[in-house]
């Protein structure tokens, strides 16, 4: 069934975005009684037959309504985005499908890249939700300097991962509702950046022994958290 994604949905007056009309009539050659389901990103996913196939709006009547409900740990992923910018996108498209509810990109002492375009992200976002048939689109934000994310965070849990000798706790330890994972670049955060994250309250995490890439150790915090919290529902 093919699926649409309208953020201002309304039940009331159930109609695709002109975007996804153009899409649904002109690409897809959708018309009157075929059947859709359209996504709000917050949560909800509908179920619903075309009432008229117009490319500057489709007119919609909702059949069904799913509520997805919220993960068991909500998991916010921080990260330096990568030089390379296929491997940036993919690490944001495989967050999205692992259900991470937002994503932060850090900018800091070894940033590789300081420019992102981020209205290609969300397009990224938008597509990796509808493929995984998720409801909740994460919320994307940056840069944002680390001397200026540290102090600002509210989740419960907040940790960052680097490779000094310091005192860390394994990632499997992580039990809290509600965290936060800092991923820096590949030269990994800076002394200065670790002891500034420390003195906000940031512990130290341990991924392993193996010397990851950014988007690889973006990848297992993601799947981690993800199986974490399947397992506490």
């Amino acid at each position: 069934m093919p699926e649409f994604y309208a953020p201002d949905f309304d039940v009331s007056r159930p109609e695709l975005p002109p975007d996804e009309s153009k899409h649904a009539v002109r690409v897809l050659r959708l018309s009157e009684g075929d059947q859709v389901e359209v996504v709000n990103g917050r949560g909800q996913r509908f179920q619903c037959i075309i009432s008229t196939a117009d490319p500057k709006g489709t007119t919609l009547e909702v059949q069904d309504t799913f509520e997805e409900a919220p993960r068991a740990i909500t998991f916010h992923l921080a990260i330096a985005p990568t030089k390379n910018r296929d491997r940036i996108e993919w690490l944001v498209e495989k967050a999205v499908e692992l259900g991470v509810e937002r994503i932060t990109l850090l900018e800091g002492d070894h940033s590789e890249r300081a420019k992102v375009n981020f209205d290609r992200l969300e397009r990224i976002m938008v597509s990796a939700m509808k493929q995984s048939k998720r409801s909740w689109l994460p919320e994307l934000k940056g840069l944002i300097k680390t001397s200026s994310f540290w102090p600002n965070v509210q989740e419960e849990e907040k940790y960052i991962a680097h490779c000094e000798k310091r005192d860390k706790v394994s990632i499997q330890s992580i039990t809290g509702n509600s965290c936060v994972i800092a991923i820096g670049p590949e030269g990994d955060f800076s002394s200065s950046e670790i002891e500034l994250a420390q003195s906000h309250g940031w512990m130290g995490l341990d991924l392993g022994d193996m010397r990851l890439r950014t988007e690889t150790a973006g990848l297992l915090s993601c799947s981690v958290l993800a199986l974490k919290s399947m397992e506490l529902r």
